[in-house]
């Protein structure tokens, strides 16, 4: 099994969109299973993050927690 990419120390405590929060649980079974599609779907939170920020749904510091705890590698 291949080593656990998310970083369990950083911790999400407010509320996401349901299109983030059904690409994060895909991303929580990848790797879960050390599946290597998990980092297209690291990629896929980077990019569904941006698009949050940009229309005012979520901040860059939230962008930056959720990419932190969901590392693209």
């Amino acid at each position: 099994m291949a080593e656990k990419r998310i970083n369990d120390d950083i911790k999400i405590d407010f509320e996401l969109p349901r299109l983030l929060k059904n690409t994060i649980e895909e991303a929580e079974e990848l790797d879960k299973i050390g599946s290597v599609e998990y980092t297209a779907v690291a990629d896929q939170i980077d990019v569904v993050c941006k698009g949050y920020v940009t229309t005012g749904h979520m901040t860059e510091e939230q962008w930056d927690i959720v990419t932190a705890r969901y590392p693209i590698i």
